[in-house]
């Protein structure tokens, strides 16, 4: 993922935490069709519409009445 995303290495912390993110939200072959260890533990269908792709650009806006 830091080799695709052309990140520095120090962010490989970030890297692991979302792989394990991914991983979770993701079907698996050991468990049921059609489920994921997401849905197996909270019993709903996880959302997935926030998630983009790693290392994309993103900006920070401040009010600026701050």
């Amino acid at each position: 993922m830091l080799n695709y995303a052309c990140l520095p290495c120090n962010l490989w912390g970030e890297a692991a935490l979302t792989a394990a993110y991914l991983f979770n939200h993701t079907e698996s072959r050991s468990l049921p069709t059609s489920k994921t260890p997401y849905k197996m533990l909270h019993k709903v269908k996880p959302d997935v519409s926030h998630i983009c792709i790693f290392g994309a650009c993103c900006f920070t806006c401040i009010p600026s009445e701050l």
